[in-house]
């Protein structure tokens, strides 16, 4: 392809400026998505006749074809696929612009639904929306548990705005964010043996032990079988609970050791009657993840507790 001269550049520079206007780049956009002129005239208001007078005036300020017309419909050229890429973006950027004019000037209101885990809700959760909650007091968190497999289903199902989870599963198109790390330890009741040990307790130090088992699906119970088999441990249990109270109530109770992510035990420890033992190997390393859903699907509220959550990502959660 032949050079542009600076003369003819600088020509189109000053017609492409000149013709932009918002209403012919979202036309565009909304003629690639659709694939046809007819479709994207109906869809943002604007007679057929006026439609292809815009992107006539287009190609001619951009003195290069934008689309194709197909008997099956319109294409963009190659470089009406470049124009829609940087179109887009700018539509995106208009409405976050759009979004914080108004949160700015007159408040900002609505319902964000999250979805977490329990470990985000009992140790991370709180603190985050205590601090979210003094600048957007009019702004409603509608929180949801579940385990983390059921929190990544939701975000998919778009039945949440924010997820948090730990693990690693695969989230289509959501948004994803590293958040916090934490780590899972062993807790036994009060003066239990293994509590005098000074190494890190391997799986193998306890197999010999009654276990308290958490929900299938759980994060915890996930790394937790899944470190028993890359060790080729068998492991023993006569209790399976739901939700980390439990848990530290049956292993106060001498039915069992149990394990809890390490700041909700810090936590747990100081009302109870249990030891925290640290363990030995990769598995009780958890990374959690913030997860949200597009951009655009987004609503200015849930914008705002997203950039809340991902600012304070690496943080660790108190376990005082």
């Amino acid at each position: 392809m032949a050079r542009q001269h600076p003369a003819n550049l600088q020509n189109i520079r000053f017609q492409l400026s000149t013709r932009l206007s918002f209403v012919t780049i979202k036309l565009f956009v909304a003629v690639v998505e659709e694939r046809s002129i007819l479709h994207a005239a109906a869809r943002e208001a604007i007679a057929p006749s006026a439609a292809s007078k815009r992107l006539a005036d287009l190609e001619d300020a951009a003195r290069a074809p934008l689309l194709t017309r197909r008997r099956g419909g319109v294409e963009p050229t190659e470089l009406g696929k470049t124009f829609f890429i940087h179109a887009r973006r700018m539509l995106r950027d208009l409405s976050e612009l759009e979004s914080d004019l108004v949160t700015h000037a007159s408040g900002i209101s609505g319902r964000v639904r999250v979805f977490a885990n329990e470990s985000a809700l009992f140790g991370y959760l709180p603190e985050q929306l205590a601090t979210f909650g003094k600048e957007y007091p009019d702004v409603r968190v509608d929180l949801q548990p579940g385990m983390s497999p059921e929190v990544v289903a939701a975000m998919i199902d778009r039945a949440a705005d924010i997820g948090l989870y730990a693990g690693r599963f695969l989230t289509e198109d959501l948004e994803v964010h590293r958040s916090y790390s934490d780590e899972i330890v062993l807790i036994a009741p009060k003066g239990h043996p293994l509590s005098a040990t000074e190494r890190p307790v391997s799986l193998i130090d306890i197999v010999q032990h009654d276990l308290i088992q958490q929900e299938e699906n759980s994060s915890i119970q996930l790394a937790l079988v899944q470190a028993a088999s890359d060790e080729g441990i068998s492991l023993r249990s006569r209790y399976r609970a739901g939700g980390f109270d439990t848990v530290c109530r049956l292993v106060e109770a001498g039915l069992g050791l149990g394990f809890l992510p390490d700041g909700v035990a810090r936590r747990l420890a100081s009302a109870m009657a249990i030891d925290i033992i640290h363990l030995a190997g990769e598995w009780v390393q958890r990374q959690h993840w913030i997860c949200a859903l597009p951009a655009a699907e987004m609503t200015p509220a849930s914008k705002l507790l997203l950039a809340q959550l991902s600012r304070c990502a690496h943080s660790e959660p108190s376990g005082e």
